[in-house]
């Protein structure tokens, strides 16, 4: 019984780290392609990566959405 505990819990902290590591490397890639698209200003990558529900502080000093930060941006009011 124990010999089955410990496998179990060994293949569990196995298959956690990775799928950490996992994780951690996705997030790290987006965070890449964000930043390059922030000094390209590829705004169509922006907004893929964005989630649809963001809400952020504009440098106008108010908080807005994705639509919000899009229509800024289309009037020239922002620029990244």
């Amino acid at each position: 019984m124990k010999k089955t505990i410990i496998s179990l819990l060994s293949l569990l902290t196995f298959f956690s780290a990775f799928s950490q590591s996992s994780v951690e490397e996705e997030i790290r890639n987006l965070e890449k392609m964000e930043g390059e698209a922030f000094v390209k200003k590829d705004t169509a990558t922006l907004f893929n990566l964005f989630s649809p529900q963001l809400v952020v502080n504009s440098p106008l000093n108010r908080v807005a959405t994705l639509e919000d930060i899009k229509r800024l941006l289309r009037i020239g009011k922002i620029d990244l």
